[in-house]
């Protein structure tokens, strides 16, 4: 064995390499001679141009040290170039090395009729005996286990197997001679034929179990120098976030302590990946033997009237012992049955079906019934539609909603109406229903539209006098006005009494547009015929009509007189008389007001009179609260605010004033969008961007 120079081991001598090329050299008619116990001295013909080069005759080293006597030879030894060309000549002329027949060292007996095993489910119909050669065979191949830095390269030679069953043979290597099988007095014995494809799979799966040590001595280092590697890893990560100062509520030190915490993640998902073992299997050449044999068939018959014949065997070479293995899993059987497809099983790779009785192979899909836990056969063994598990007769019910077949399993009964169903058309009411959660019909289901649209019961819910909807009684409350049910999403409460008012019932300020009142609680205006609230009207000192704020100014002789604007327009400040159209309603308050009075918000940027401002920011800003659900006029002014761009989903303040709905969107990094957008409009007014660099207006 000859590990690579990666691993750093004492280096062996592997004979095989060395084999393998006087085995080549003679069968492409070229020479080899030794020179030393180590080296040797090849000619090739030039047919070999196209693996070996222009240099046809060279020396070759089969050690190390050998090479480092004669540095001008070729080295053969895993990995080097020159096994990497000897093997892809080998593989150009085919990987197939037939020995032919091996000459038999045991006369044929004749062999007993009994079945040595116990008959289920099915009878002997017939038995006969013949002759045949057995095909078997070793497999060759490279191996390549890789896992970080690690590498193993090796030559693996398989057992000898037997390329039809895939067990292993116990023989003597002078068993499997390469000269020619003696002429038999008997008549020529029939060769059975060989299938590569599974004959390279029963190879593979011997040269696993060959392979198997070394694959778990790579493994069991990799994992070793994995958790050192990734030890190392996180203990730099972890310095790298105690160097980081901030609070609990610096949102700055956070997110870059989660980038940090990202970044690590994805380095030992890559060192993981990289100390992962990775096994290349290259054959090299498959040596087959025909091995003259002598075998007793059986014909069984199926209780379902299915035949199918089960064989034993014994080398005509070797201990002689007689073999009989399952056809369908290859190992020893202690009884044997036939599938009801005609298939011979043993009693550890098939099952009885307790209705028929008849066997079911591995391939002909014995099930197990979910409920019972009893084997049934494809023909007895229902799916059910609901849980997708195999059931059988015994243990079937009927949904009455779809008629069609379950598992007892999966029936249940509506928790309203008790009619039968499965789980798959049953509807699971919300855990927060007035009754709790339960499992209904399609007919027993309403949504409540007064939640999340959640299914309750129809026992549970009642009609919206508004919408129709049904409502559950959760969710359901009273108008104030007309008493009836109504659901939540049609009920407001009146901002100046707090009483609940529906649809029908409800009014708004003017100055307030999005203000919720009741229709008692709004007057009309004299001068403009705005429905407006005690807050924004009173009585002018001239006509004695109702008026609305807009429309009202104080005399500076008399403080508590108020006129309209007919007569007579003031500054709300100092209480000074203006000529009509020298005043200008501010936008939080909605009061005429002077522009020597007015100071420019510093967070909307909105000219607003100084009675609204409290340290450069107005009323309206003040008062921001934060919003889950922006209506859509508001999104829309935010999208165009944000150049036409969504603005980044953060949380949403607002506020309003009798202009106005101050908008705040946070952008994250201490960055805000702050947008003024009119009543009942959908574009903005004003925009300011704030960030840790300064504020700007761009409307």
């Amino acid at each position: 064995m000859t590990e690579h120079p990666h691993t750093h081991a004492a280096v062996e001598v592997d004979p095989r390499p060395r084999r393998l090329l006087e085995r080549y050299v003679s069968l492409v008619g070229g020479t080899i001679h030794s020179a030393t116990a180590h080296t040797a001295e090849v000619t090739l013909p030039t047919t070999e141009k196209r693996f070996f080069g222009k240099n046809l005759r060279f020396n070759v080293a089969f050690t190390p040290s050998a090479y480092e006597e004669d540095p001008q030879a070729e080295i053969l030894v895993n990995g080097s170039d020159l096994l990497r060309r000897l093997i892809e000549g080998i593989q150009h002329r085919g990987a197939l090395n037939s020995f032919g027949e091996v000459p038999a060292t045991l006369a044929p007996t004749d062999a007993t009729s009994a079945l040595p095993v116990s008959l289920e489910s099915a009878t002997i119909a017939g038995v006969s005996t013949a002759r045949t050669l057995r095909p078997v065979g070793r497999l060759l191949a490279r191996i390549s286990i890789n896992a970080g830095p690690m590498l193993l390269e090796k030559l693996v030679e398989t057992a000898v197997v037997d390329l039809q069953t895939g067990r292993e043979l116990d023989l003597d290597p002078t068993h499997l001679s390469t000269a020619p099988a003696s002429p038999s007095t008997h008549s020529p014995a029939p060769t059975l034929l060989l299938d590569v494809g599974r004959t390279l799979d029963l190879l593979l799966d011997d040269l696993a179990k060959s392979a198997a040590l070394d694959i778990n001595r790579v493994q069991s280092e990799a994992e070793v120098t994995l958790r050192s590697e990734l030890g190392r890893l996180s203990a730099y990560y972890d310095r790298m976030i105690a160097e980081i100062d901030g609070g609990p509520g610096d949102v700055d030190a956070k997110d870059h302590k989660a980038a940090i915490r990202a970044d690590r993640d994805r380095r030992r998902k890559e060192e993981e990946y990289r100390f992962a073992v990775r096994v290349d299997v290259h054959p090299v050449q498959i040596t087959e033997w025909r091995i003259p044999s002598e075998e007793v068939t059986w014909q069984l018959q199926s209780l379902s009237g299915q035949t199918s014949s089960l064989t034993t065997s014994r080398l005509l070479v070797g201990d002689g012992h007689w073999r009989l293995s399952c056809p369908t899993c290859g190992s020893a059987p202690g009884s044997v049955r036939v599938c009801k497809h005609g298939h011979v099983s043993c009693d550890q790779c098939s099952t009885l079906c307790t209705v028929c009785l008849e066997a079911c192979c591995k391939e002909h899909g014995g099930q197990t019934c979910s409920i019972g836990h009893h084997a049934i056969c494809d023909t007895h063994a229902s799916t059910c539609r609901s849980c997708e598990s195999a059931y059988c007769e015994e243990h079937s019910e009927r949904c009455e909603l779809n008629d069609h077949a379950v598992c007892a399993n999966c029936i249940v009964a509506c928790g309203r109406c008790q009619t039968a169903m499965c789980k798959g058309h049953a509807l699971r009411s919300s855990a927060y229903a007035p009754l709790g959660q339960r499992l209904l019909c399609k007919e027993c289901t309403v949504y409540c539209e007064g939640g999340q649209n959640e299914p309750v019961g129809l026992d549970e819910a009642v009609r919206c006098a508004t919408c129709h909807n049904h409502i559950c009684q959760i969710h359901q409350a009273i108008c104030a006005v007309d008493g009836a049910v109504h659901c939540s999403k049609h009920l407001r409460k009146s901002d100046h009494t707090g009483r609940l008012l529906c649809t029908m019932h409800r009014a708004s300020c003017a100055d307030e547009p999005h203000s919720v009142l009741g229709l008692d609680e709004v007057n009309d205006c004299k001068s403009c015929d705005r429905s407006v609230c005690a807050q924004h009207s009173g009585v002018c000192e001239v006509d004695g009509f109702n008026h609305c704020s807009s429309h009202l100014l104080r005399t500076n002789s008399k403080p508590y007189a108020v006129l309209c604007d007919i007569h007579r327009t003031t500054c709300q400040i100092d209480g000074a008389v203006y000529r009509l159209g020298e005043t200008r309603n501010c936008p939080v308050c909605a009061r005429l007001t002077c522009q020597g009075h007015e100071v420019q918000c510093k967070n909307c940027a909105r000219a607003v009179c100084v009675k609204d401002v409290e340290k450069g920011v107005c009323k309206t800003c003040s008062r921001l609260v934060l919003t889950d659900d922006p209506s859509d006029s508001l999104i829309a002014a935010g999208i165009q605010a944000n150049e036409g761009e969504p603005p980044r989903r953060g949380s949403w303040r607002t506020s309003q004033d009798s202009q106005h709905t101050v908008v705040e969107i946070d952008q994250g990094w201490s960055r805000r969008l702050v947008l003024t957008v009119a009543h009942g409009e959908s574009v903005p007014s004003t925009v300011m961007r704030h960030s840790l660099l300064g504020s700007k207006r761009t409307l």
